[in-house]
């Protein structure tokens, strides 16, 4: 980003003042026009008429089943670097196997306590992978586990969707039809989940969009509250509106703005290859 003194200064630096200011209350205005529904972490956020509704969403089952998958994971990871494990840690995995029993789902609980105890008997040295300095046998567990461990994200998948869905019932259900038409959704998350994540497979489900559309749903990289998201959307709908107004594409600014002529100056004159 540029510092304050490369900004140009005079009357080119009062148009970009008076563009900013103007952009400014105008992004703050857009921000309120519609519902918005943030999924950050665990929780959902409706912000709508100056008022915040929060709804927890993950149920205690997924970070079981979770927990339980990552035994496994976190075995091989160690192995792998020569490393002893932890001090404990088959009993720490035994505590975890006791939690997992209580599990009400009879397919998840099957499953997780069968990763469980193969995974204790592992870590106590007497099992397939045994080897502390990994190698084919703990290749050979890994491989093993990996249709378990599929069918454990099978079963936090079903749990979290289920969760999900009765969370977004319970807090649009303040809401008209016709404002449940004009909800706007951000979901937040890191880079990596963008392409498949969860509540953005749901939601665009639920708004009927393709992947990558983002009309009424959208994925956020850089969103830590839901202030943040608020001002995303303030911020997509002021340049949905300028760019229809002056280039007859809603979407046209959501990119760099630069991004088309470079492309293009680009195929006429390529740079030397690095």
């Amino acid at each position: 980003m540029a510092s304050s003194e490369d900004q140009p200064r005079g009357p080119l630096g009062d148009v970009n003042a008076a563009f900013h200011a103007g952009y400014g209350e105008a992004r703050e205005a857009a921000q309120h026009t519609d519902p918005v529904l943030v999924v950050l972490g665990d929780d959902l956020f409706l912000l709508w008429r100056g008022k915040t509704t929060t709804q927890t969403f993950t149920p205690p089952a997924f970070h079981c089943i979770k927990a339980a998958a990552h035994a496994p994971l976190a075995l091989y990871a160690t192995r792998c670097g020569a490393k002893a494990l932890p001090p404990g840690f088959a009993a720490k995995l035994e505590a975890a196997r006791d939690a997992a029993a209580a599990l009400t789902d009879e397919g998840a609980r099957a499953d997780a306590l069968e990763v469980l105890t193969r995974s204790i008997a592992v870590a106590k040295g007497n099992g397939d992978g045994a080897d502390p300095g990994g190698g084919a046998r703990l290749d050979a567990f890994a491989r093993s586990l990996g249709p378990l461990l599929l069918r454990l994200t099978d079963h936090a998948t079903r749990l979290q969707l289920a969760a999900l869905h009765a969370a977004t019932e319970a807090i649009l259900e303040p809401l008209g039809a016709e404002e449940r038409r004009r909800v706007h959704v951000v979901v937040a998350g890191a880079h990596q989940a963008r392409a498949r994540s969860l509540p953005m497979q749901y939601f665009r489900v639920r708004c009927g969009e393709a992947p990558g559309q983002e009309d009424r749903v959208t994925y956020a990289e850089a969103v830590d509250s839901p202030d943040d998201a608020l001002a995303l959307i303030g911020t997509q709908r002021v340049d949905r509106a300028i760019a229809e107004a002056f280039f007859g594409d809603p979407k046209r600014l959501q990119q760099d703005v630069l991004g088309e002529a470079a492309e293009a100056r680009l195929g006429e004159a390529p740079p030397t290859p690095l």
